[in-house]
């Protein structure tokens, strides 16, 4: 909904109804919002049974930061597995933080496990999000 072809958020952060969209746009702006409210946590309950779930599965607190980064992991992330399994994919995680491997590196490596995708803006914003991602979690 914040693309340039659908800009529907005001500027208090709400989806707002502008005369200028076409009939497609409203119908997408509707049909993303519609997948946002079926989600449990787009409301504040399923975001604190979700992050009460993680910390009973983590034995210790885990702080609505961590709950988010480990949310946002399990929605954002899971596409790699599509390429490489996840216990492989995190063996190659492990090397790549073990070995100190640049952004550059890591992207070269994977992209042997990519093979029906070219590397294009996209893939590589994705692939970047990826390895941001696996230097912050200890592997």
């Amino acid at each position: 909904m914040s693309s340039d072809v659908v800009n529907v958020w005001t500027k208090k952060g709400r989806v707002g109804v502008k005369s200028t969209l076409s009939a497609q746009q409203m119908k997408s702006v509707i049909k993303a919002t519609r997948n946002f409210l079926k989600q449990d946590t787009s409301r504040v309950a399923g975001v604190k049974a979700f992050q009460k779930s993680v910390t009973t599965k983590a034995g210790k607190k885990v702080t609505y930061k961590q709950a988010n980064a480990l949310y946002q992991a399990q929605t954002n992330y899971n596409w790699i597995y599509q390429y490489l399994s996840p216990s492989e994919f995190w063996d190659f995680a492990r090397e790549c933080v073990k070995e100190g491997w640049s952004e550059e590196t890591f992207i070269d490596n994977i992209m042997v496990y990519i093979t029906d995708r070219s590397l294009d803006e996209v893939l590589r914003v994705d692939l970047q999000n990826l390895y941001d991602y696996i230097q912050g979690v200890r592997v």
